[in-house]
């Protein structure tokens, strides 16, 4: 991996070992967290998430890690790189994302209550304590549309693996409510 300036290349070792992601940190105090399913470009699942939260923890009360590369593994069979394509649609049921034992999950509500408490700001004493409500900062809301967009093929994208533009409008403006009353 190159670096500017400075040094050139880093000695990753592995931190802690798991399904759905890679995460990695150097002496020089920067934790590399992969989203490690090229496969299904990055999509994430029920797992996905839990395997994050985890590695978060841990980069959260590690006091020697200062940066965070938050990344996507790849390429895929075709030769793409992505950084997450978002939900992963093959497990996706009418009330969320299955989990292993069929449960449903990542529900709108819960997504959004869960973004507006993770504790990524510093309190006073340089530790990751505080949330966005904490700090009274703001979300910016990007629609997932583009992310999950195929450009493989000529100049025009597929959106086959999205949800119908529909269902993703309306879950787009129920998040973004739910957001709101947090």
């Amino acid at each position: 991996m190159k670096i500017l300036p400075g040094k050139t290349t880093l000695n990753w070792s592995q931190c802690k070992s798991y399904e759905d992601i890679l995460f990695h940190k150097s002496d020089e105090g920067i934790a590399r967290i992969a989203i490690n399913r090229p496969d299904k470009r990055n999509a994430f699942r029920p797992k996905t998430v839990d395997e994050l939260i985890d590695a978060f923890n841990v980069v959260r009360n590690d006091e020697s890690i200062g940066v965070v590369l938050f990344t996507g593994a790849g390429p895929d069979k075709k030769g793409i790189y992505s950084f997450c394509s978002g939900g992963d649609q093959s497990v996706r049921g009418e009330n969320g994302y299955e989990n292993d034992e069929g449960k449903q999950r990542l529900n709108v509500e819960r997504m959004a209550a869960k973004i507006s408490k993770i504790r990524v700001f510093r309190d006073e004493n340089g530790k990751m304590n505080k949330s966005i409500l904490d700090i009274g900062g703001e979300a910016l809301i990007v629609s997932q549309f583009t992310l999950a967009a195929d450009t493989t093929r000529g100049n025009r994208p597929g959106f086959s693996s999205a949800a119908p533009p529909d269902k993703g409008e309306e879950l787009y403006k129920y998040f973004i409510k739910e957001l709101s009353k947090c």
